[in-house]
């Protein structure tokens, strides 16, 4: 907890620091104004003196109230910047990282701390000084109970004071307790209201709704999940409420008890005077604990969750060796891979020995999961092989600082980035506009803009913008072959990202892309057998292996696995 604060402060600039010392200062202040206050009355009893020093307690508490805003908000510049760093380590950080539970889970708990204004990079600095101000109060105070001149006195009142802030710390600890309990139950469902919210909107998903007519259907499921959180917040109000009022009651009988013990003490000339500066000391030690442990529960679970985010950003990101590889592509190799998921119970990919050549187009067929995507992950270097050897031009793929330059892939679940349709073909890269229009005619996308009567500057998708469009299924993937083409990388992938199309039109498709791919070395990823018949080599994956390869023509005269997928796939469509 300590370095997590210690890198806290550390990052902390110094126009925060400043405000966070002003803030700890003030709120001191004000918390010791009231038993001067008290002291000002009993010993002048001067109307200028006591209308002088409530003018000092208004413009701290004014000065208070406004570094306090302060405070949140330069929390909030803080949590923006932090949202910076978790962004940029998102994109260097291996896929496997987040493929894995616990990846997703260190991910989920990080990026927690920078989603909302609430959020602890918010109000951090804030709970650490409401902390800071209300410990220096209570030590003060119990310091300051010692030098009381009447005996009776000063022991009454560091009892009562042990008293009212073991009371107060038991009872805000059980109160956070609970309501932490009832936040994960809210969360939960919560998270719900926000999938259907989310259902009900997007076009693709309103559209099936209403083909069920599932209106009523879904509008009975939000009503009961309304219900159920406002049910789980009834009832932690209503029992904070009862523990709220055992509380106070505990207090007001050590503050009777108090009293009962000064008056009953021997020297009663001194009574009225003392007890006018005791009690707004207890009321106020009262408030400082009060303080102290609602916000020290918060700093706690506040800084175990922005541990998490620093665990995420100091993870290991396995970054390549400086090695840049500047000459064409000439040649990829797997050496006997092998690659098992974390906590898999087989191999997923099993004993893979494979060598692609420049200028040659392999298809690659087989069931969903045997493994095709996942060989396609490890060329990427998303995911780490357990054993054997991945090489582009013999150097392992591993130590490649530049291999997403050098390789092109279109997605099974490609992605469309909110903005221009340029923004999504350059997607970060420098425009080239000969390269773009080459890209834009070749792909055929240009055609599809003129007709639609668009331009590249038209906005997608439609739910995001006002003016946006959405594409359909082809015209997306004429988007994402364009991304593909103007990137003009040696190695050109195309991983099912037409499994959405009719058997014609991804054969099409696939047409179009080895025409395309020319000298480089394509590869092009499918379920349908029929879909890859014009490439040089036909590779078939079953259970992580390969089980055949050859040439179309080949593949059937040899009747195996290849010719039974086919002939049974075409039987389907006759």
């Amino acid at each position: 907890m300590y370095q997590t604060v210690h890198k806290i402060l550390k990052n902390t600039d110094i126009r925060t620091a400043a405000v966070f010392i002003l803030y700890v200062l003030t709120s001191i202040g004000l918390l010791v104004s009231m038993p001067l206050l008290a002291v000002i009355w009993v010993k002048f009893l001067t109307p200028i003196y006591v209308t002088g020093f409530l003018a000092l307690c208004f413009g701290l508490s004014q000065a208070q109230m406004a570094l306090e805003k302060t405070l949140l908000f330069l929390g909030n510049s803080y949590r923006m910047e932090n949202i910076k760093l978790s962004f940029n380590k998102c994109l260097k950080i291996n896929y496997q990282f987040f493929e894995s539970h616990e990846g997703q889970q260190l991910f989920q708990k990080a990026v927690a701390n920078t989603n909302s204004s609430s959020a602890p990079f918010s109000t951090i600095h804030l709970l650490i000084a409401r902390c800071i101000f209300s410990l220096v109060f209570i030590s003060i105070a119990l310091v300051g109970g010692f030098f009381i001149k009447a005996r009776p006195f000063n022991v009454s009142f560091l009892i009562c004071a042990i008293l009212t802030f073991c009371i107060n710390f038991i009872f805000n600890r059980y109160e956070k307790n609970r309501w932490l309990s009832s936040r994960e139950s809210i969360i939960f469902q919560n998270n719900k209201l926000i999938y259907l919210n989310k259902i009900s909107k997007l076009n693709d998903k309103a559209e099936i709704l209403q083909y069920y007519d599932a209106s009523n259907f879904i509008r009975e499921k939000y009503e009961q999940i309304c219900t159920n959180i406002n049910t789980i917040i009834h009832k932690f109000i209503k029992k904070m409420q009862r523990y709220t009022i055992i509380s106070n009651i505990l207090l007001f009988i050590v503050q009777l008890v108090l009293l009962t013990l000064l008056w009953k003490s021997e020297n009663k000339s001194v009574f009225s005077k003392t007890s006018i500066i005791i009690l707004p000391s207890i009321w106020q030690f009262n408030k400082a604990v009060s303080i102290f442990s609602v916000n020290f529960f918060d700093l706690k679970k506040a800084l175990s969750s922005i541990e998490n985010y620093y665990r995420f950003l100091e993870y290991d990101t396995g970054a390549a060796s400086p090695k840049l590889i500047e000459e064409k592509i000439i040649k990829v190799e797997f050496e006997d891979v092998q690659f098992q998921y974390p906590k898999g119970k087989n191999f997923k990919i099993e004993h893979l020995n494979l060598s692609i050549n420049k200028g040659e187009k392999i298809g690659i067929v087989g069931n969903n999961g045997s493994g095709k995507t996942t060989l396609v992950k490890l060329l990427l270097n998303f995911y780490t092989n357990n054993f054997g050897r991945i090489k582009i031009n013999n150097v392992d793929v591993s130590k490649i600082e530049n291999l997403h330059d050098k390789i092109a892939c279109v997605f099974q679940d490609d992605i469309i980035v909110p903005g221009s349709i340029r923004e999504n073909i350059l997607m970060g890269r420098e425009y080239n506009q000969k390269k773009y229009e080459q890209a834009m005619k070749a792909s055929g996308l240009l055609s599809l803009l003129e007709k639609n009567l668009w331009n590249d500057n038209t906005n997608i998708p439609a739910y995001y913008h006002k003016d946006g469009v959405d594409l359909s299924s082809g015209e997306k993937q004429l988007l994402f072959l364009t991304r593909c083409i103007y990137k003009d990388a040696d190695v050109m992938i195309f991983d099912e990202p037409s499994a959405t199309l009719d058997p014609i039109a991804e054969m099409n498709l696939f047409e179009k892309y080895n025409r395309l791919v020319k000298d480089k070395i394509g590869l092009f990823i499918t379920h349908r057998s029929s879909s890859v018949k014009m490439f040089d080599k036909i590779i078939v994956f079953k259970n992580g292996s390969i089980i055949e390869e050859g040439s179309f023509r080949e593949l059937m005269e040899r009747n195996g696995e290849y010719a039974k997928m086919y002939k049974e796939q075409m039987s389907a469509y006759v």
